[in-house]
This record gives structure tokens, sequence and C-alpha cells, in this order.
């Protein structure tokens, strides 16, 4: 199948104009009349995820951050980076980033990480908008804040139990947490990868209680946790890969007669066994 047939059926899934405007998505490198047998689904293209694409005989690789972000002033060999572009280009290896696109689709990052948890979103939510109206009329940072969820009131669910949800559920080998007692998680913000300061006063006036996210930094959680909101931080790569089998799988329903693979990346589990 041609790449731009490929790239049609995908940006159909999640839109391109999805994305936020300073990311940078959709097909970074390739040619789109070329044919395409083979695809390698990735959080990020690393010599370990091209080294396990090339083995699966692919000739497109898709990742979720953009191999390609800032501008490259000179291909130094003796840079990592610079390496692994130079190497896909002369394999003839496409490459494609899909991001805060699929971060912000439904069925993308943070609706599989609500699943991959148990956890269910606030059915007042309207589909092309993921909040409510009077939420979306709140708060000033909304079409930030679309890339995460906000689930139910869980007012009889503890933290405790959150915890060891969290843990069973995902690859993950701890969690940082701005609390140290026992609670209610009451509703939930939940948003895979990193959590954008700018939503922290957009976030009060929804009485959300707690956020789950891949990344904070140490001042904010501090911040939140005098708000009375508790805050799991899961690894920005954990709360993100669990988007990689259900996105594989739906591109396969879209795409039969092409062959997809996940490269997952790093298994802490490993580490520990």
């Amino acid at each position: 199948m041609k790449l731009s047939k490929i790239l049609e059926a995908i940006e159909a899934l999640v839109p391109l104009e999805y994305a936020a405007t300073w990311d940078n998505v959709g097909l970074l490198y390739g040619n789109p009349e070329k044919d395409i047998k083979h695809i390698t689904l990735c959080l990020d293209i690393t010599s370990k995820a091209l080294d396990f694409a090339l083995s699966k005989g692919s000739q497109l690789c898709i990742s979720h951050h953009p191999l390609l972000f800032d501008p490259i002033n000179r291909f130094d060999q003796k840079d990592p980076h610079t390496r692994i572009i130079t190497r896909l280009i002369q394999e003839d290896m496409a490459f494609y980033a899909s991001h805060t696109n699929l971060d912000a689709a439904l069925g993308g990052v943070s609706d599989c990480l609500l699943s991959a948890l148990g956890l269910k979103k606030d059915t007042s939510e309207s589909q092309d908008i993921f909040f409510p109206v009077e939420i979306k009329e709140q708060v000033k940072n909304f079409d930030s804040l679309k890339y995460g969820r906000v689930t139910f009131d869980y007012d009889r669910l503890t933290l405790s139990s959150l915890y060891e949800k969290i843990l069973s559920s995902l690859d993950s080998p701890g969690l940082l947490m701005n609390f140290d007692q026992d609670g209610l998680a009451g509703k939930i913000y939940v948003a895979g990868g990193s959590f954008d300061s700018d939503w922290i006063e957009d976030i009060i006036p929804m009485k959300v209680r707690t956020v789950i996210t891949g990344e904070m930094k140490y001042h904010h959680m501090l911040y939140l946790a005098e708000h009375g909101i508790n805050v799991f931080v899961l690894g920005h790569d954990v709360s993100e890969r669990v988007v990689l089998d259900p996105f594989a799988s739906l591109l396969r329903k879209v795409l039969p007669s092409i062959s997809i693979d996940v490269y997952k990346g790093l298994d802490y589990n490993k580490f520990v066994s």
C-alpha cells in the first residue's frame, strides 16, 4: 500500500489538527509514493527501536514523540540523535509522529490510560470537546486541557486502593506522590505524559481531587497538595505506552493488508526480576 494511503487512514483516526500548535506531527521523512508492507509503532525512535523495526522488515516507523523537533544545524555522527536520523534516511525508513493529537483523540493516550486503570470518564463530557460545556466556559486553557480526561467522582475509592490498582495495572517500578495519608480519590484528572503547569488553576474549579499523570515538577506537586489535590506521578513512558497496543489494533482494522508490530521500550521488570 502506498504510504500516502496509509497516512490518510491514520489521520482519519487521529487528525493532525488535534495537535498543539507547538507540536511537530505527521510525516517527518518519507516518500508518499513508497510501498509499505510493514509498520512498527513505538513511543520513541531510539537505536533499539530502530533495530527492532529493521529486524521486522518495516518500511515505516510511527512514534508518539517526534524524532525531529528542534532544528538540526549539523549531522554530527558523534551525536546519538543525529546518528539515528542518518540511519533512518540511509535505510529509507519513513518515520511519522502522532503526538499531542494522539493524546487528544478519542481512544488516544489518556483514554487508554483510563481504560488500563479501570476508570471511567464523566458521561457528561461531549465526544467533540472532551469536557462539559460549563467546564469549557470556566477554564482559560481548555485547548490544552483537552489532552486529559476527567472521571466520575470516585467517592468510595481510597487512595491506597488506587495506588495498588496503578501498580498492578501498569508496568511501573513505583510512583511519586504528594501525600502520605490515605483518603478518597474523588474526581480524578488523568493526563498521560507531562502535566502542563497551565492546567493547575483550571482543574481547581472542576473540583478535581486527584491527578494521575506521567510527569510533574516537584513544586507543582507541592502547590496542588496545598489545594488538597492528590497527585500520582507514574513516569512519562509508563503513562503513555498503554496506547501502543490499542492503537496497533485499531490500525490493523483499517489497514488489514499491513503487518504491524509494537516496540514497547524499556521493561523495568527485567531489572527487579
